[in-house]
């Protein structure tokens, strides 16, 4: 898997925008300033892809914002397709993987999203992908180097999750209850075998029962099928005569049906005849009444008639009604038109009259207006002109305080000029403010110059004592020199012994827990776990006792060694730390030669405020005069103000006298602007007038066609009451009299039913008679007793044979139970023995897995050494240096012969180092292809910096690296350069 881009929105310090990276394989430079943000970057990676989360989730949404959004870009190597995972961090927790060539998502929600990754990583179900990231492939900025500064418990504990190689340990230790298990069920099983045994002693016993029970049942089944044949003859022979019986019975419940049913049709043949002779007298009604019927009809048609015309009587009279509403109302608007007429030309001749005299009013109007205005500019004139002779003295005032004060800071003040300056001031308001302005920056350059004069004073004073301090603090750094060379060469001693002594305590403890081994019973030997006599176990334990006194002696002798290279530090760490401390207070040459930069910008101070301080005092003389010029030009017209004024109460008078004959016009021409108006109405309402005198004309008219119209509805309505007693009767008896026939048709079928059910009744009588005389009573009495005699005899042999089938059946449940007793004895003891086998075998793969353990990490750890020592003289350059990554995963280095630890290597040789083991763990880890260096270049000189630029340019150990950086030795190695800057509080990316 590799890393095709990233975008991130609301990210920390990146907006809202959404700023997106895109990188390329091999190594990408990520480089800015300190707080740009380069390690964001990797930060949202780690929580998208990693679920790394360095701190409250709430932490990564930027100030202000209300939620964030990750967007991470990458090739599959399992599919080698490109997906995009998607990660909302805030107010929204929204994760899901997208798959840009389907357009669509994948999968969705946070744990199905790290599912598929861990599967794109071919990563084990247990793995802690944040702890995967963290200790291998984004190690946090300054942790590089900390794992193999820890203890080797520490180390192990770390790098065997991260190889697994633990598994085995874990796998020996897990099988452990699996064996336990299978002797528990071994034990198990031999308990339940006794236990079955016992049950199967009652099994001859149960068979010997089954054999007499099953004698016993053949001789009374013989007589149970006797008495099975005696009972079928006598029961055949009673059945016959139920037949006959049953027979005799059936004939005789048919002649009572037919019977019943002959009387029914009588019954019915009555009501018919009744029915026949209703429908004729209704036919004979019906011939009478047949004329009032027609005659009602008629005159219900002609009255229905008259009455439609009788409604639309009734709305031409609503026709007529509605016309003379509207002729009355259009009378009265002609005669309201006709008088708004003859107003209008009286307003026209009126404004003919006031047409002269309105145009003197305006004209006396225009002066009067502007004499009035004169009068109020004259009162604002003369306010202003107070007020500013009061700024032209303030000024004046505090012109002459800052000449005091800029002679008072030695400056010599030219002479003021009468001349104007040109200001670009429109008004004496304006450039009174200009005035203003010049006058502040004199006061503020006048204050200026002399505060750098007091600067000036007292930078030269300290100067003067900064220069005898400085001499006392270039004695004290060459003592505390001297005594930082002793600490460092006792230091490097030191920590040579402490390596020495931390080697000398595991070889002790190595040796204490050999000597505990060999001190058991039946001891193995602790190099090749082979077992070992008495001889040759006393010979080895007294060999581990040699070893520890000696161990022990040298571990006193080097101990006793430590204490006093520790007396001396403590001597000189007290001595170093008081001439520290003195020089501390003591400031060095360069606090000297910034005083001597303040004095001389102290002193260039001082010369600026002056040349500033001599310019605003030229141009605030300027400006001065200008504004006094300015000044008089007001003065003049307000002279001339105070003369229009004088024409006011003239002017006032004149037009008192005149009137306000403009406001007659006005009325005047309002009443006259409607003439057209109203002769268009007048002309409109006179057509229309007629037009409703046309139409009510034409509805009189129609009105004379109504006049006989109540008269004919008076006939009409006394013929139809003439006719309706006779149209009701033949209503009445219309629907009999159409039945005759039918109910004649029904008379003659029902003599023919009553004719058939008489033959019928006679039939059925005939055969009951027969069949009485063929049945015998008292035959088929005795037959009924003879067969419950055997019946009950059956019984009696039947309850036998079931309590003899019960207790068989008892016998043979008993027999099946201890055959199952006997198949489950049996089973066990075949799954004894396939535990047993099993057993064997586990034991062996336990024991197998726990002795390819250790030989397993051996074999990893070797070939992972031996890649990081070519990553290691690759970066460097150097391949005299061989690094060497121990089974306690610890680092040491050999040069020349001498073995170096990873403590005494130096700040830069520790960093390669670290870095070149954690890519060779990357190598060898899950499908990632991609690693982050933060800050790389801690600890490294110059040289070591570019050579670690040109040699990871170089690596192909990866298919991508990242490089977090703000140091620029990097741009000049080919990588792909992406830069990182603040502007604004929001980080910006581009490419390079």
């Amino acid at each position: 898997m590799w890393i095709t881009n990233v975008q991130l929105t609301n990210i920390k310090s990146y907006g809202p925008d959404g700023q997106e990276i895109f990188f390329k394989e091999g190594v990408n430079l990520i480089q800015g300033e300190n707080g740009a943000g380069k390690s964001t970057i990797l930060e949202a990676i780690g929580l998208a892809l990693f679920d790394r989360k360095p701190y409250n989730l709430g932490s990564f949404v930027r100030e202000g914002a209300r939620t964030g959004r990750i967007e991470v870009g990458f090739i599959s190597s399992f599919d080698e397709r490109e997906y995009v995972v998607v990660r909302a961090v805030g107010g929204s927790s929204q994760t899901y993987i997208y798959d840009p060539q389907i357009k669509a998502k994948v999968c969705e929600g946070r744990d199905d999203t790290l599912k598929f990754i861990r599967n794109h990583l071919q990563a084990e179900e247990g793995d802690d992908l944040a702890t995967f990231f963290v200790d291998a492939v984004g190690v946090p900025q300054g942790t590089m180097t900390a794992i193999f500064r820890e203890t080797a418990a520490l180390r192990k504990e770390k790098f065997n999750r991260l190889l697994r190689t633990d598994a085995y340990e874990t796998a020996y230790e897990n099988l452990r209850e699996t064996v336990r298990f299978i002797r528990d069920k071994i034990s198990n099983s031999q308990s339940q075998q006794a236990h079955l045994q016992g049950k199967l002693a009652d099994l001859p016993n149960v068979t010997a029962a089954i054999d007499g029970i099953t004698r016993d049942l053949a001789t009374a089944e013989g007589q149970y099928v006797e008495l099975c044949q005696q009972l079928a003859a006598v029961s055949e022979q009673r059945q016959a005569a139920d037949r006959q019986r049953d027979r005799l019975d059936e004939l005789t419940r048919r002649v009572e049906a037919a019977a019943a049913e002959l009387r029914v049709v009588e019954e019915k043949l009555a009501s018919a005849g009744n029915a026949v002779r209703e429908a004729e007298a209704a036919q004979d009604i019906i011939s009478r009444t047949r004329a009032a019927y027609d005659g009602y009809e008629a005159a219900e048609r002609e009255l229905a008639a008259l009455q439609a015309r009788q409604q639309e009587y009734r709305r031409v009279q609503e026709r007529q009604h509605e016309l003379d509403k509207q002729h009355d109302l259009l009378v009265t608007a002609l005669n309201r038109l006709r008088g708004e007429l003859e107003e209008v030309i009286r307003a026209e001749k009126e404004m003919a009259e006031l047409e002269p005299r309105v145009r003197e009013q305006e004209a006396l109007e225009a002066v009067l207006a502007q004499v009035r205005a004169d009068q109020a500019t004259l009162q604002q004139s003369r306010a202003q002109l107070d007020r500013l002779q009061a700024v032209l003295a303030d000024l004046r005032r505090r012109i002459d305080s800052s000449e005091d004060s800029l002679v008072a800071a030695g400056l010599s003040l030219p002479e003021p000029t009468a001349g104007a300056v040109e200001t670009g001031a429109e008004s004496a308001e304006v450039a009174a403010e200009q005035a203003r302005a010049v006058v502040a920056q004199l006061e503020r350059a006048a204050d200026r110059l002399a505060a750098a004069q007091a600067a000036l004073d007292r930078e030269m004073r300290e100067q003067q004592a900064m220069a005898e301090q400085v001499a006392r603090s270039r004695a004290v750094q060459e003592q505390l020199d001297a005594a930082r060379r002793a600490l460092d060469d006792l230091g490097g001693q030191r920590r040579t012994l402490e390596v020495r002594l931390e080697r000398l305590r595991s070889d002790q403890a190595r040796l204490q827990e050999y000597a505990a081994l060999l001190a058991e019973a039946g001891a193995t030997c602790p190099v090749c776990r082979r077992p070992m006599d008495t001889h040759a176990q006393a010979q080895a334990a007294d060999h581990y006792r040699q070893e520890q006194d000696q161990l022990a002696v040298e571990l006193a002798s080097l101990e006793a060694e430590l204490d006093r290279m520790s007396g001396q530090l403590a001597g000189i760490e007290m001595e170093r730390t008081g001439l520290q401390a003195e020089l501390d207070r003591l400031p060095g040459a360069a606090s000297l030669t910034l005083v001597e930069q303040r004095v001389r910008q102290a002193r260039s101070d001082y010369d600026s405020a002056a040349a500033e301080a001599a310019d605003s005092y030229g141009r605030c003389q300027a400006h001065l005069h200008t504004f006094e010029r300015m000044l008089e030009a007001e003065a003049t017209a307000v002279d001339d103000l105070q003369q229009s004024a004088a024409r006011l109460p003239e002017l006032e008078a004149q037009w008192q006298a005149l009137g306000d004959p403009r406001r007659r016009y006005e009325r005047a021409q309002e009443v006259a602007s409607n003439h057209m108006e109203i002769e268009e109405a007048l002309g409109a309402q006179t057509a229309e007038l007629a037009r409703l005198e046309a139409g009510l004309a034409e509805v009189t008219a129609q009105l004379r066609e109504f006049a006989d119209l109540d008269v004919r509805l008076a006939a009409a309505a006394e013929e139809k009451a003439c006719h309706e007693a006779g149209y009701r009767e033949y209503l009445a008896h219309i629907a009999v009299a159409g039945q005759l026939e039918i109910r004649r048709a029904q008379l003659r079928d029902l003599e023919g039913q009553r004719a058939a059910c008489q033959a019928a009744h006679e039939v059925v009588v005939q055969e009951r008679d027969a069949v009485a005389v063929a049945y015998d009573a008292q035959a088929h009495e005795g037959l009924r007793q003879q067969e419950q005699e055997l019946q009950s005899a059956r019984v009696a042999v039947e309850t036998r044979l079931e309590e003899w089938k019960r207790t068989l059946q008892a016998y043979q449940e008993r027999l099946v139970a201890l055959q199952e007793v006997q198949a489950q004895l049996l089973a066990l003891e075949a799954e004894e023995q396939r535990l047993n086998t099993r057993l064997d075998i586990l034991e062996f793969l336990r024991e197998s897995i726990r002795k390819a353990g250790p030989e397993v990490v051996r074999q990893l750890v070797r070939l992972i050494s031996e890649q990081a020592n070519q990553i290691f003289g690759d970066i460097l350059g150097d391949h005299s240096m061989v690094l060497n990554w121990d089974e306690a995963f610890g680092i040491t280095v050999n040069q020349r012969g001498q073995q170096r630890d990873f403590e005494l290597l130096s700040g830069g040789e520790q960093m390669v180092a670290a870095m070149a083991v954690r890519l060779a763990l990357l190598m060898h880890l899950a499908n990632v292809r991609f690693a982050f260096f933060d800050e790389p270049t801690t600890n490294l000189d110059d040289i070591r910096r570019e050579q670690l630029a040109e040699r990871l340019a170089s690596l192909r150990v990866l298919q991508q690296l990242f490089v977090i950086s703000h140091d620029d030795t990097f741009e000049q190695a080919g990588y792909h350069v992406i830069q990182v800057t603040k502007e604004d509080g929001l980080s910006q990316v581009r490419p390079l």
